[in-house]
């Protein structure tokens, strides 16, 4: 049965393709790829590049992406896409972070993602908490193993939303909810607290 809800995203129809996304510019992106020629491999990483630029708040491009591949008369091909631990990354650099051992890398009262629970190891934010991003790997894999383009003509699209792409309510929010984290690190700062204030919709 039809649904009633809104979506908030525009429908966007094709008759030769289609690629979903979390923002109608990634989709776009996806689109354009496979306007120029490109299968629905080169479209797929088109789209999750450019979803690495807009979808800050769901996705990034140093965060992981698991990719499934199904093509006509083939098996699913899986690309893991997930990041691992730096290789510092130890149990034992925690413990002695924690301790106190290494007086530069001590927790300073950090704030951490609403609903974490505090007092663990190892911090829920911030670059001790990420893991080496898989994005670019996965993506490359996926290219190089199933695509017809290359990584430059699919990282076309992301590049020129890199230049700028107007926010949407969902990422004002976001920035909203976080500010208190983001204050912790200059360069998030300045990019997400333009003159240290918080975006307005």
């Amino acid at each position: 049965p039809p649904t009633t809800a809104q979506t908030f995203r525009p429908v966007v129809r094709g008759q030769r393709g289609v690629v979903a996304g979390g923002h109608p510019l990634s989709v776009e992106a996806g689109l354009r790829i496979l306007q120029q020629g490109g299968n629905a491999v080169d479209a797929g990483v088109a789209t999750i590049l450019a979803a690495s630029v807009i979808e800050f708040s769901h996705f990034s491009f140093g965060g992981e992406v698991p990719i499934l591949i199904k093509l006509k008369g083939q098996k699913v091909a899986v690309i893991e896409g997930m990041g691992q631990a730096p290789m510092k990354a130890t149990r034992e650099f925690f413990v002695n972070r924690a301790q106190g051992e290494s007086p530069t890398l001590q927790s300073s009262g950090q704030t951490t993602m609403p609903g974490a629970r505090r007092g663990g190891l190892i911090p829920s934010t911030g670059p001790l908490s990420a893991t080496v991003p898989a994005v670019l790997d996965a993506c490359v894999t996926a290219l190089d193993k199933f695509g017809t383009m290359t990584l430059a003509e699919v990282m076309e699209p992301a590049i020129q939303l890199a230049d700028g792409f107007p926010i949407d309510e969902l990422r004002v929010q976001y920035i909203r909810t976080r500010s208190p984290i983001f204050t912790q690190w200059a360069d998030a700062k300045r990019v997400f607290l333009p003159k240290g204030e918080i975006p307005k919709v």
